[in-house]
């Protein structure tokens, strides 16, 4: 029928429209024109018109022709117009204004939207718009043949598809230039409804806009009193799902809640958390903001967005809301001038002091020169910093006009590896976005049967056919108000359609079919309206009309009127620097756009709610998981699923400003204090460390070269040795102690050795040092315990067996601490924090889980017999031994536990400052081993060099006693006179008697008269006898006279020790008893003499005297 129709209207019209009139002349209406239905409008012979009433609310004008037979057989159409408020310049196009408005974009020489001069006033149109007008009329002319099946394929809905058969309404189309301006917008679409509608003049049914959401407000306030519906392809502004305030709007794109969610989710899959926002104060910005901070918000884990603003228009734009801005004498817009740009500076500025890296600019195209000219110059573009831009910059825009910069320009740094996130057509429901291999390039494969794909090969077939060229061209010469003198018959169509192109499209289709459907069943009954009103199409629109479109699958929300965000597809596209050709190479940069990744939609099954199922479905068998619509009620799987996809490619991943793939830290690097022990700190516990093996390893050497030296042989070379080794261990603990990440290179496996070596060499030293004190008071004690014991014997296997118990629990608690819950290093954070939340200071320390059970028992082990041995030195503190050594071994013991109870506290205190912590271990390892080295070893460094001044001293005065006693004897005669030797009368021979020390002089004779009247009182008193009557009880050399009737035993050569005792415990304390270990080979040792206080050792026994013995003297004169 349709196409009956159409041939015999052709007909029809060729033999009654012989010539064009004059309106005929200026709208392309002739019938050689294939979609000539506006010269339906103009043909008053050929067609009669039935404008319907006002009142009837429909402006749809039913044209018939005048050449039928009267019983049908002529043609009959009803004409809707459609009012396009398309954006095809900035600012007011029949002013200079416009001409500087056009060159914002900063077009290069002969590019779209540059201005050769002011006073030309020659303005080229956007491409991209110029694409929607093309779009607009190809769907007309599809929808008026009967050819939207060549893009839309089958219309599911059987009763949509009839209605569209058997429709007669023509589409016809109005445009008008918005200029982006909310007034210029306003006061177009009043003019249109003013007056009464006429045939060549219609009101109309439908509006198509505007692109700008700041135009769409009030234009559709406009429409919806006026009971028109109007549908829009771009704004995208929340405002205007409020059905009270915009009754009749519609549109085939998502609100900008959707855009903002998919922003949002894309931040997410490069981690970031902190965004700063740069938006205009108007219906779209501000609404787009509003939407991605409530996303932001809402989003795990929040994003915390930081927003600035500026205001759309300038100080020279004034009241009207045109975008004007400052222009430099050749042609290319100014970055810093007027109220306008002032306020871009401080919302830069804003920025810049958030410190963030990653920014979302909610601007338009024309504010994008501006916006990063002045981040450039900033500091805040380009390098590290990362700009993502939503759909008011348009793609092809941004290509044709923007992309074009001098090499040097800021505007070139600032723009490479910025993205755009725009929304895309090309999303179908039947395609499987779980399989990776139809996720590739979406929109979908150029040879997949979409729709997408589909209206790409119409749109390519139309713009080969000359004839439909030439009215696409012709058509926009009717543009109200006429577009700045440009030459419209040469515009030249893009071989691929713009992004907003496809809506474009599905938006007039969309209309077509509701019209289709409220003639056809509409109304009350279901019969179908004469002339549907706008309410009737704005109600088919929303509750009838889904289909297969361009864009993808059209599917209105029938609450608000804007399609569902699930049937659209976005897209990230990448701005790459181009090497430009011809004469702009070498002075210029270009960039183009690259997709990256694609957001898209595919139906939700059980895995995506798997992580919310409950446990007793986790574990249900597989039998029952194979119900699948019972597992879906019960777990609620969502409908839709959206997510990023990347395309697939390495030469399709993101690069950003700094030309690597990797996206940078969203925030500057963090003042981070590391709390490391540091160099310094370091140094000072290895120095301490260095103090302490010096001393211990001097130590081990004076007690090999002295071990048979009377003082080291009765503080025993073995309990010596002990002590030093067991303090060298200790020390050497501060190595582990001191190690950290500078150290080790970050290993954690060398920082977790070192964490469980530092206990394992501090307790080992410390049972071997202690072992050899404890068993030293132990064996005082056995003296203070047992006064009326004969013999007491301690032999080196006591030393041993204690040493062995200590060793044993020790080693047994660090192993199973070792193999149950080693000491790991970890880093911990402080409650310091920065702006954005952020740790500013850390400490690291060795910690397990289950490491306090062992320190307990370990400390409880230890200083558990470190009291005990104390206690132990306090009761044997007045046993005096020789070099008072009791006394020394108490007070080392005693430093020990003060060190331990005043360290550990401040250790506890300070475990969160690794330095101080550090340098309080090294300092109660430091205490700890030098009290035990230096008041065990100096007291008997002081004995062996007071014992040589008294051997050097004996031996003078041997050597002076026997040169008297040889002198009494007349033992020197002339003849060793003569030979160099002593007069004793007074008078030295030429030659002088050689003595071992020096000559005997002044002192020397004091001495010997000293000598003389010790040994006439010794012969006096009876108190020894001499050599030749050992019975006489004395013996030579200055020996202590011992007593005949003695009770007291001693052993020579057993390998046993033997210490004196008196008849009462009384004379046990005070007396002069000796205990004494000997070598198990029997030979005899150096003794320690135990006398009561006050009492000197008793004198070496001269040679002369009895050998290897030693005379011990009580209070009571016994030995």
């Amino acid at each position: 029928m349709r196409s009956l129709a159409v041939i015999a209207l052709a007909a029809a019209s060729s033999s009654t429209v012989t010539t064009p009139t004059a309106a005929q002349a200026a709208s392309p209406s002739d019938p050689s024109v294939p979609d000539y239905y506006d010269a339906v409008r103009l043909d008053e012979a050929g067609f009669d018109a039935e404008i319907p009433d006002g009142d009837m609310g429909s402006n749809m004008i039913r044209f018939t022709s005048t050449w039928g037979d009267g019983d049908g057989n002529g043609a009959s159409y009803r004409l809707a117009d459609v009012t396009a408020l398309l954006p095809y310049t900035f600012g007011s196009s029949g002013s200079s204004t416009a001409a500087s408005s056009n060159g914002l974009m900063g077009g290069g020489d002969g590019e779209e939207g540059e201005v050769a001069t002011a006073s030309d006033a020659v303005v080229r149109p956007r491409s991209s718009v110029q694409d929607h007008a093309a779009a607009l009329l190809l769907a007309c002319h599809h929808f008026n043949n009967g050819m939207i099946a060549d893009v839309l394929g089958p219309i599911e809905n059987d009763v949509l598809a009839k209605a569209y058969e058997s429709t007669d309404v023509r589409l016809t189309a109005s445009l008008y230039d918005t200029q982006f301006s909310p007034i210029e917008s306003t006061r177009l679409l009043t003019k249109v409804l003013d007056g009464s509608p006429t045939r060549d003049k219609p009101l109309p049914q439908a509006i198509l806009g505007a692109y700008r959401s700041a135009c769409t407000s009030p234009t559709a306030i406009l429409s919806g009193v006026n009971g028109i519906p109007q549908i829009s392809y771009h704004s995208s502004g929340t405002d205007f799902d409020n059905k009270e305030q915009y009754p009749y709007f519609g549109r085939t794109v998502p609100s900008s809640g959707a855009d903002a969610r998919a922003v949002v989710d894309y931040l997410k899959t490069l981690g970031v958390t902190y965004l700063g926002v740069i938006f205009v104060t108007d219906a779209f910005g501000s609404a787009y903001q509003k939407s991605l901070q409530d996303a932001a918000g809402e989003a795990d884990p929040p994003i915390r967005t930081d927003s600035v603003s500026f205001s759309y228009k300038s100080a020279s734009g004034g009241s009207n809301g045109y975008f004007s801005v400052d222009v430099s004498p050749n042609g290319e817009p100014s970055s810093g001038g007027g109220q306008g740009g002032q306020e871009i500076r401080n919302a830069i500025q804003s920025l810049k002091n958030t410190e963030y890296r990653y920014f979302v600019a909610i601007v338009g195209e024309e504010h994008y020169s501006r916006v990063m000219a002045e981040a450039a110059e900033q500091g805040i573009a380009g390098g590290e910093y990362v700009w993502l831009f939503t759909g008011g910059v348009d793609r092809r825009t941004f290509q044709d006009r923007i992309a074009r910069y001098q090499k040097d320009d800021n505007l070139a740094v600032s723009t490479k590896g910025i993205g755009l996130i725009q929304v895309e057509g090309g999303q179908t429901s039947d395609v499987d976005y779980a399989n990776p291999s139809q996720r590739v390039g979406t929109p979908p494969p150029a040879d997949a049967d979409t729709g997408y794909q589909r209206f790409r090969a119409a749109w390519r077939s139309a713009m080969s056919d000359s004839s439909l060229v030439q009215y696409f061209r012709s058509k926009q010469l009717e543009i109200d108000p006429p577009v700045g003198g440009h030459d419209f018959t040469t515009i030249e169509f893009s071989p691929d359609p713009s992004q907003h192109a496809y809506f474009v499209y599905d938006a007039i289709v969309s209309l077509g079919l509701s019209m289709s459907y409220s003639t056809a069943v509409g109304g009350a009954n279901g019969t179908g309206l004469d002339f549907p009103t706008g309410k009737d199409i704005y109600d088919s629109l929303r509750q009838n009309v889904t289909f297969e479109g361009a864009s993808g699958t059209v599917k209105i929300d029938p609450n608000s009127g804007t399609r569902v965000r699930e049937s659209v597809t976005y897209t990230v596209w990448n701005a790459r620097e181009v090497e430009l050709e011809g004469e702009e190479e070498g002075d210029k940069v270009g960039f183009d756009l690259v997709p990256t990744s694609h957001y898209v939609a595919r139906k939700g099954t059980e895995a995506d709610i798997v992580q919310e199922a409950s446990k007793e479905t986790m574990e249900a068998s597989a039998a029952a998981l194979a119900d699948a619509g019972e597992v879906a009620e019960e777990l609620d799987v969502p409908e839709f699923v959206t997510e990023w996809i990347p395309v697939e490619g390495d030469d399709r991943q993101f690069v950003y400003a700094d030309g690597t793939t990797v996206a940078p830290a969203q925030l500057p690097a963090v003042d981070e204090q590391m709390n490391h022990i540091g160099k310094s700190g370091r140094i000072a516990g290895l120095v301490l460390m260095g103090i302490v093996v010096l001393i211990a390893l001097l130590a081990m050497g004076w007690t090999a070269v002295q071990r048979r030296s009377r003082v080291v042989r009765a503080s025993r070379p073995l309990f010596l040795a002990f002590v030093s080794v067991g303090c060298l261990i200790m020390a050497s603990a501060i190595i582990p102690l001191s190690q950290e990440e500078t150290t080790t290179g970050g290993d954690k496996a060398r920082l977790d050795a070192a964490c469980m070596a530092a206990p394992w060499l501090y307790v080992i030293g410390f049972a071997i040092a202690f072992s050899a004190l404890f068993t030293k008071t132990w064996t005082l004690n056995k003296v203070y315990r047992n006064p009326d014991v004969d013999c007491v014997v301690v032999t080196w296997k006591d030393l041993v067996r204690t040493l062995g118990a200590l060793l044993v629990i020790n080693v047994a608690l660090l192993l199973s601490w070792t193999l149950v819950s080693p000491l790991e290093w970890e880093r911990f954070d402080k409650d310091s924090k920065d702006q954005f939340d952020r740790t500013t200071e850390t400490y690291a320390t060795c910690t397990s889980e289950k490491s306090l059970p062992f320190v307990i028992v370990i400390i409880v082990v230890n200083l558990g017999a470190l009291l005990v041995a104390n206690f132990q030195a306090y009761q044997a503190r007045d046993i005096q031994t020789e070099y008072q050594e009791s006394r020394y071994v108490a007070i080392s013991m005693a430093s020990i536990l003060q060190a331990w109870c005043m360290g550990i506290p401040i250790m506890i205190v300070v475990k969160d400052a690794p330095q101080a912590k550090f340098f309080v271990e090294a300092g109660i390892i430091f205490v700890t081993c030098t009290a035990v080295l230096l008041l065990v070893f100096t007291p008997k460094l002081l004995a062996v060099r007071s014992d040589r001044r008294k051997e050097e001293e004996e031996r003078r005065r041997n050597r002076l006693r026997d040169v008297n006693a040889r002198a009494g004897r007349g033992q020197f005669d002339d003849e060793e006179d003569e030979n160099g030797g002593i007069d004793l009368s007074g008078h030295h021979n030429d030659k002088k008697e050689q003595f071992p020390n020096d000559n005997i002089d002044k002192d020397e004779d004091d001495i010997l008269n000293k000598d003389k009247l010790d040994a006439a009182d010794d012969m006096n008193g009876g108190e020894g006898g001499d050599e030749e009557n050992p019975q006489g009880g004395s013996f030579k050399g200055g020996g202590a006279a011992v007593p005949q009737d003695s009770s007291a035993q001693a052993t020579y050569g057993g390998g046993n020790t033997t210490i004196g005792t008196a008849s009462s415990p009384d004379d046990a304390l005070s007396g002069a008893d000796e205990f004494r270990t000997e070598e198990e080979e029997g030979t005899p040792d150096a003794a320690e003499e135990t006398r009561p206080s006050g009492e000197s050792p008793a004198e070496e026994s001269s040679p002369e005297g009895i050998k290897d013995a030693e005379n011990l003297v009580g209070s009571n004169g016994t030995a």
